[in-house]
């Protein structure tokens, strides 16, 4: 794998992480 592609996948995690914590509400309507 390419690093920039693993650090991004990673970084996209996270962020959706930090979204469902924060708006769990929200995420599970989206979802």
């Amino acid at each position: 794998f390419d690093n920039q592609a693993v650090e991004l996948f990673i970084k996209c995690a996270a962020l959706n992480r930090m979204i469902q914590i924060a708006k769990p509400d929200s995420y599970k309507v989206e979802a």
